[in-house]
């Protein structure tokens, strides 16, 4: 899974934006795609996440499985588009 980091994650409103480290567009994370156990507070801006891309009803392109990356690691990994 690709590691980036979070920008305006506000979990009060449902929502935030994930920042690819390839420079890409940002990706639309709904709350309901942060893995089980996972919570907006687990996601800082600015701490990396591993997530995967999907396309939600309207076919925007959209995060899943978004959690954090506690361990670091290489957040320059390529997204899968």
């Amino acid at each position: 899974m690709p590691m980036h980091m979070p920008i305006q994650m506000s979990m009060h409103k449902g929502f935030g934006f994930i920042k690819p480290s390839d420079g890409g567009d940002d990706v639309f994370c709904h709350r309901t795609a942060l893995v089980a156990g996972t919570y907006g507070s687990d996601l800082p801006e600015g701490e990396p996440v591993t997530y995967q891309l999907d396309h939600n009803r309207e076919g925007k392109v959209c995060a899943k499985l978004v959690q954090a990356n506690k361990s670091g690691g290489n957040t320059d990994a390529k997204a899968d588009r």
